[in-house]
């Protein structure tokens, strides 16, 4: 009884996968994205890692901050 019940849940899973596959693109198809983000990616990394260094030097050694 337990496998026909694992059998049942695991086919009921499975093939909802296949009914919500969507068919794929054509081949004249142009992925570019909507807003060109490439400029300010590098520029919001260092800002980052500059932001995170700063905080965990002055946490780690709070006479610095003084």
């Amino acid at each position: 009884m337990k496998k026909n019940k694992i059998l049942l849940i695991t086919i009921l899973l499975f093939s909802n996968l296949i009914y919500c596959a969507e068919p794929g693109f054509d081949d004249d198809v142009v992925d570019t994205p909507a807003t060109p983000i490439d400029g300010w990616v590098y520029f919001v990394l260092a800002t980052g890692v500059f932001y995170g260094l700063k905080k965990n030097i002055l946490d780690t050694n709070p006479k610095i901050g003084k």
